[in-house]
């Protein structure tokens, strides 16, 4: 005989129907995206997914390498990968990407996933109703002229940034080697980027993988053969091997880290950077794909004798940081008086993969010991203390070869013109619709719960200012282009029109996600930054709720 509910039981469970009603009611007229909105990305399984099925349909019967991080991988592959061989043959099972042939490429299993190198763009033929011709005025044209070295002119540079120069340095320029991660940035922030560096790199390493950072899963967009990769891979300059590779997560959880996906998806760039010929006396810059240094500054790290790039180095820190000037969703809004401090840069002989493992030897990392980030006294924020009192360095008086993203994460030297101009740019939430905003505020790095239920400008306070510079409110944070005092400025929107076209853009975006949640001008409210003087007005050819 079954026992008989209590008076509490019953009640707990009238009230719980009543909650679900009334819940139910609520929401039915409430305007908000959800996960299921944005199926055009597409999402084809959500992160709330059991682990063991996730696991069962993202990856199976894997073979993998003996897993043992990446330090025990750093001779195999540069004898594997550059011999063009494959000595590890992971099989996987991918749904909705059997199109994209991941299985032909050469692949790179660990632990947590799996890196797919595809060709670069030297190894691969555009059609020619596929090429690519920049076109650029002659401003723009006049500040991409400087493949010559110029001594004298080159002196001056390194002045302007306060470094030395050397008749050794001034003789030959520094190799380049870029890594960074895609996902759903606009082809808009790529030519911006890509403006900036054209030509200047030797190898741009992008890494794309099938989930964003909280796990949602999505399909490529730079699928192989696609007209996405085949334009991509054109716009940083013939002179530089582009390669967009591929990365599919083992991972089930984040452990509550938003950004531990972040952390390890970079471990291909500096896979990629072996396989390209990357040597000690290169350099890497890791960005992300809205970020860059500005021409002038890089020109400057490829000749100058800069006190990061000494040879003989312990690996301790010797990076850079840029002092990067904010573009908030348009170039007419600059934020002012705050500076971004990515990209960073660092001298290949301390770089994971480059430099010598057998006097750098490895260090202690926050997922699985060897992979993601340095553990606290292992190295990162730059505190090397456990390191150190473990004697891990093997009394070399060296300190560990550095991943990608602890070149991002921990500190360095905030690089700085002597004016006090911009050393580098970010242009950020570049986006092309009012629900690209929403999907990167619901499933990426500093994810937020409320993105998908509120306007765009009541998500966070960076949006917040460029939906005022949108509507022409002016307060104390933010500037047009024009009145930016940094002599160094973005290459691709020193030209009015690709200004005046973004700045329009970015109009209609705030305009679109306006009407989406049924709000009028007047109806508009800032809800991080102080009151301005000036209300909201329509935008230019927008038609106002009545």
């Amino acid at each position: 005989m079954s026992p008989r509910p209590t008076k509490l039981a019953i009640f707990l469970i009238i009230l719980l129907g009543v909650t679900k009603v009334v819940y139910e009611n609520w929401t039915a007229g409430k305007v908000s995206y959800q996960l299921s909105d944005f199926e055009e990305y597409p999402i084809h399984r959500s992160r709330y997914d059991s682990d063991q099925t996730r696991r069962n349909e993202i990856v199976t019967d894997t073979q993998t390498l003996n897993e043992g991080g990446m330090h025990d991988l750093h001779y195999h592959l540069r004898a594997s990968h550059r011999s063009n061989q494959n000595d590890s043959k992971p099989h996987h099972n991918f749904p909705h990407l059997s199109q994209d042939r991941l299985g032909s490429l050469r692949s790179t299993s660990l632990m947590h996933g799996t890196f797919y190198f595809a060709p670069t763009s030297h190894e691969i033929s555009v059609p020619a109703n596929a090429l690519h011709k920049p076109t650029w005025n002659h401003i723009q044209q006049q500040m991409l002229d400087d493949d010559a070295i110029d001594i004298e002119k080159e002196k001056v540079r390194c002045q302007r940034y306060n470094f030395g120069y050397n008749n050794r340095t001034l003789s030959k320029r520094r190799r380049l080697f870029l890594g960074t991660m895609i996902a759903d940035e606009s082809m808009e922030v790529i030519q911006a980027v890509s403006s900036e560096v054209y030509n200047l790199f030797h190898t741009v390493s992008i890494i794309e993988s099938n989930v964003t950072h909280n796990l949602s899963h999505r399909k490529w967009r730079f699928g192989m053969g696609s007209d996405n990769l085949l334009k991509l891979q054109q716009l940083f300059g013939p002179k530089t091997k582009v390669s967009v590779d591929y990365y599919v997560t083992n991972l089930t959880t984040t452990n509550g880290d938003d950004l531990l996906s972040d952390y390890i998806q970079r471990e291909g760039n500096n896979l990629r950077w072996s396989m390209n010929g990357m040597r000690p006396d290169d350099v890497a810059i890791v960005a992300d794909c809205d970020e860059t240094f500005s021409r002038d500054y890089l020109r400057a790290l490829q000749v100058c004798d800069v006190p990061e790039f000494q040879p003989i180095n312990n690996c301790k820190g010797d990076k850079i940081m840029s002092s990067t000037l904010v573009f908030e969703s348009s170039p007419n809004c600059v934020t002012k008086d705050r500076r971004w401090f990515h990209p960073d840069a660092m001298l290949g002989e301390c770089i994971d993969q480059i430099g010598d493992l057998s006097i750098h030897l490895p260090s202690k990392r926050e997922w699985n010991g060897k992979h993601s980030n340095f553990k606290e006294g292992y190295g990162w924020w730059g505190n090397f203390s456990l390191y150190e009192k473990e004697d891990l360095g093997g009394n070399t008086g060296n300190y560990p070869l550095w991943f990608a993203t602890d070149i991002r994460m921990n500190p360095g030297n905030w690089a700085w013109a002597k004016d006090g101009s911009a050393t580098g740019f970010h242009f950020h939430n570049f986006f092309e619709s009012a629900k690209d905003i929403h999907w990167k505020y619901l499933t990426y790095g500093h994810a937020w719960g409320g993105g998908g239920d509120r306007p765009i400008w009541e998500i966070h306070e960076d949006i917040e200012l460029g939906v005022q510079c949108a509507h022409g409110v002016k307060n104390e944070k933010w500037l047009e282009f024009s009145e930016e005092k940094s002599k160094n400025m973005p290459i691709y929107y020193m030209n009015d029109e690709a200004r005046d076209a973004r700045h329009r853009h970015w109009q209609s975006i705030v305009e679109e996600d306006r009407v989406f949640f049924n709000r009028t001008v007047s109806e508009i409210k800032w809800v991080f930054h102080p009151p301005p003087t000036n209300p909201p007005v329509a935008l230019v050819g927008a038609d106002e709720k009545n």
